[in-house]
């Protein structure tokens, strides 16, 4: 048995350390950071992950960083200048009329997460999403949760399952996420047919979601389309 002192934080005011304030400056997020403890307030902290998850996950960093005796410049400039990972909310393309996003999401909530991300950047704008679902006994798992998920997409282009490494499931396809979706603008392709289908719509914010192969296909996309 041994005791550590603990700390709370997230979005909430009356957490030990919190973000509040927090606004979009496309392809930014600007927050503002209180340790309430020691009753410090750092105002409009930018770093270049959306969405409201990854407020939560800057806090907790910034946090650990002021425990260990990192400078409040240090910090900032650790957040402004960290580019995030592959496939996570990846830029692939931006220009004034058309925005390409990649992400690794291949779970309900994770969709759900990366969905807001760009709609909070990109309120005015229409979102189309391809979705290439990752395992059949996923997709078979969570299929009403995959179908809300991307029913808060303005637009929907639904591939096949990436199997990975499993072997088909009688009566598991895409089409059950499809069937069960409500929005009526969707599609169910082929990813062979992705890039032609792309050719004919009218691209505002373009995001790629799945855990499959089509990652791959982002270069292709970018070239083929932007």
């Amino acid at each position: 048995v041994f005791e550590a002192k603990t700390h709370s934080y997230g979005t909430d005011a009356g957490a030990d350390f919190s973000s509040g304030h927090i606004r979009s400056q496309v392809p930014n997020f600007v927050c503002d950071w209180k340790d309430k403890e020691n009753n410090l307030l750092w105002e409009d902290l930018l770093f270049t992950l959306p969405g409201r998850h990854n407020v939560e996950n800057a806090t907790a960093a910034i946090a650990i960083a002021r425990l260990l005796g990192c400078d409040e410049q240090k910090i900032r400039q650790a957040l402004r200048t960290f580019r995030g990972i592959w496939r996570r909310f990846e830029w692939v393309h931006v220009s004034p009329d058309a925005v390409f996003i990649d992400d690794y999401a291949h779970h309900p909530e994770e969709l759900k997460a990366a969905i807001r991300a760009a709609r909070s950047l990109f309120p005015e704008r229409k979102i189309t999403g391809v979705f290439q679902p990752h395992l059949y006994s996923r997709t078979r798992d969570f299929v009403d949760g995959f179908a809300e998920a991307l029913d808060e997409l303005d637009e929907v282009l639904l591939l096949d399952i990436y199997p990975a490494r499993e072997l088909p499931i009688e009566g598991v396809s895409s089409k059950i996420i499809f069937d069960k979706m409500k929005n009526a603008n969707k599609t169910l392709l082929s990813k062979n047919e992705l890039i032609e289908k792309l050719k004919t719509l009218k691209l505002e914010v373009l995001l790629t979601l799945g855990a499959g192969d089509i990652g791959a296909m982002t270069k292709n996309i970018a070239t083929s389309i932007f």
